[in-house]
């Protein structure tokens, strides 16, 4: 039982250093206002769809980090 407690400790001494990697918010939100632009300029639907997938995307990055902080 000792070793299983010592285990369990030793696992949450290590969760609490999970640092954050990847982008920065302030990269995350530039690159989003980026994509908005495209968005909002894109005459090509499909082309306009791409840049919708890929803001949604950075939308689900940013839910994710704030989850793991």
């Amino acid at each position: 039982m000792r070793d299983g407690v010592l285990k369990t400790l030793e696992v949450a001494a290590r969760s609490a250093q999970v640092r954050v990697a990847g982008p920065t918010d302030a990269e995350l939100t530039q690159r989003q206002d980026e994509l908005d632009q495209k968005i909002a300029a894109a005459t090509d639907a499909e082309a306009k769809a791409q840049y919708q997938a890929a803001r949604a995307a950075l939308d689900d990055q940013q839910r994710y980090r704030a989850q793991i902080r």
